[in-house]
């Protein structure tokens, strides 16, 4: 993962978190197209595996020239508002 990548599939990944997304933010500027359809969520570390607003919200300030975005099958509320 660096910064001239374009594209990052995330599909059915466990355990990715707003922590996970905020290194993506800080270390992917020029990234085109993410996939974070149904992240999979480990029972035993959920925690570390929720998504929400600050994730959504350092992608949208860290990915400028994001084009697509795929969320299928999440619950959102507030953070995909930061895409508009």
């Amino acid at each position: 993962m660096g910064p001239t990548l374009r594209e990052l599939s995330l599909r059915n990944v466990s355990n990715v978190g707003d922590e996970g997304l905020f290194e993506i933010a800080h270390r992917c500027h020029m990234l085109k197209k993410l996939d974070l359809f149904q992240l999979l969520m480990n029972r035993v570390n959920i925690l570390l595996s929720y998504v929400g607003d600050e994730g959504l919200f350092d992608i949208s300030h860290g990915c400028h020239l994001l084009e697509r975005l795929d969320l299928f099958q999440w619950l959102i509320n507030r953070g995909m508002f930061l895409f508009h």
